[in-house]
């Protein structure tokens, strides 16, 4: 976990925090736009079992530092193709907003960090009378470094959704060729989306 620490304490270095008494009043909610929260997931990530929430920070002037841990775990994964998945991770975005903090447009740098086990069955066809099953037990980890653009909308202080794109590169090692996974254990540049949808829970 060494490269997100250090990924995202120069994401606070950048974002100019202010060290004084009134600009340190930042408060830990959740899609702030008032002194009060709501509660975000990601509703895309259930198609490969993997449950994601987040908590957005508020910073003083116009930005946000959010938070998205992750956690999957099934016995099988149709989208991995593979057998007793476990995985885990966390993302984090620093969001410059254009006009009214916590809401309208944004955008900003980010980094994630994944880190997947699971197995996958072969077989050796080489005795046509009696094929070999063979059980691999594999591990890949991946660290993103990125670029969004968003759009956090409210709706009558009841739900919020916060959409955003983006692209980023990608650094992956371990036993990844197994399992693409629409691209988060694929070298390389590759694009970065996120769709979560709130419930604004006022004080």
């Amino acid at each position: 976990m060494k490269p997100i620490l250090v990924a995202i304490s120069i994401l606070l270095f950048v974002s100019g925090y202010s060290q004084s008494q009134d600009s340190t009043k930042a408060e830990i909610l959740v899609y702030r736009f008032n002194p009060k929260a709501a509660f975000t997931a990601y509703p895309l990530g259930m198609i490969t079992s993997t449950f994601r929430v987040a908590a957005d920070i508020s910073l003083p002037g116009k930005k946000s530092l959010k938070f998205i841990p992750m956690i999957t775990t099934t016995d099988y994964s149709d989208v991995y193709g593979a057998d007793d998945v476990f995985e885990f991770g966390l993302e984090t975005h620093l969001k410059f907003y254009t006009a009214s903090k916590m809401k309208g447009f944004y955008l900003g740098p980010f980094v994630s960090y994944r880190s997947i086990s699971y197995s996958y069955t072969d077989y050796d066809y080489s005795n046509r009378n009696a094929p070999i099953e063979i059980v691999y037990n594999n591990s890949a980890t991946s660290f993103r470094v990125g670029y969004l653009v968003g759009y956090q909308l409210k709706f009558s202080n009841i739900a919020t959704i916060d959409a955003s794109v983006g692209g980023a590169f990608n650094y992956v090692t371990g036993d990844y060729d197994y399992i693409p996974e629409l691209g988060n254990y694929v070298k390389g540049v590759m694009p970065h989306f996120n769709l979560g949808v709130g419930i604004y829970l006022p004080n």
